[in-house]
């Protein structure tokens, strides 16, 4: 769905996905044993299932871009 520089605000994002019914799954180096936190590495991709994408980008277009993007 998206990639966020800040990993709090990809945390977020998930988190209101969930509240609207929608599976959603973070990766990136920020969530691994050794949590970055600064530059490219702090990156956190938001994954939706391929079925929910528009459902998810309407969820995130009705709320506005996260901060951290």
């Amino acid at each position: 769905l998206t990639t966020l520089a800040d990993p709090a605000a990809a945390q977020l994002c998930a988190a209101l996905l969930r509240s609207a019914g929608i599976d959603s799954q973070l990766r990136g180096e920020s969530l691994g044993p050794y949590r970055l936190t600064v530059g490219s590495m702090a990156a956190t991709q938001v994954w939706v299932p391929a079925s929910e994408l528009q459902d998810a980008r309407d969820v995130i277009e009705d709320l506005g871009p996260p901060d951290g993007r």
